[in-house]
Parts: C-alpha cells; structure tokens; sequence
C-alpha cells in the first residue's frame, strides 16, 4: 500500500521549489549588485561556517579530546569535502558570470547524466 500524504508532499516539494528559486534570485542580486569579490565574499560566508562549526566543537568537546578531531575520516570523506568546495566557488562563478536560470539547467543537466551514468556503470534499473 501507499504511506503518505500525497498532498502534503506536494505541498512540502513546492515550498521547497520556490524557497530555492528566491534564494537563487537573491544570491545572484548579491553577487551581481556589489563589487565585492567572489572570493571576498567566500570568506566571509567561510567565517559564519567556522563560527557554526566551533559551536559544534564546543558542545562535543569531551569525544573530540578523546578520538581526535579528525576520527572517522577517511580518503573518501576528504575526496567529498574537496568535490563540495569545488562544487561552492564553480557555482559563484557561475552565477556571477552567467545567470541564475543557466545554474539551473546546468543542475538539471547533471542530475540527467547522473542518473544515465549509474544506470550505465552500477546496472541500475
């Protein structure tokens, strides 16, 4: 049988649709409407992301002293840190040099050969 709430997921997709279209909008209007760097503004955000993470360290601080502060990473952890910062300043390039609607299509665009790929190499379907 179907669990769920058809409308409620449909609810909660498109809120999640429009809440992603103002805030592409509005990262582009940032981007484009100052003078500010790119790389200026990575800091920056970098610094309110540092700030969160020392939250974090604080309130486990007992684990970290005892595992360390790098327990359970491994080559591959390090390897989807690296493709996530990548994947940050390609997208404000992107938007900053293009637009917002051409990130999307090209998000689109990587979903479709995603998925194309791992039916292709993971024999999924």
């Amino acid at each position: 049988g179907r669990n769920g709430n058809v409308l409620l997921g449909s609810l909660a997709l498109l809120l999640a649709s429009t809440s992603s279209g103002f805030a592409g909008i509005f990262f582009e209007k940032v981007l484009k409407g100052q003078s500010t760097s790119i790389w200026v503004r990575n800091i920056h955000l970098g610094f309110f992301g540092c700030l969160s993470s020392l939250l974090s360290l604080v309130s486990d601080f007992s684990s970290l002293q005892s595992e360390g502060l790098l327990h359970g990473y491994t080559g591959y952890v390090v390897l989807v840190i690296v493709l996530y910062a990548v994947n940050g300043i390609l997208v404000a390039l992107v938007v900053k040099y293009a637009d917002n609607i051409l990130k999307c299509f090209a998000s689109a665009i990587a979903v479709v050969l995603s998925v194309c790929c791992s039916v292709y190499l993971f024999d999924f379907w």
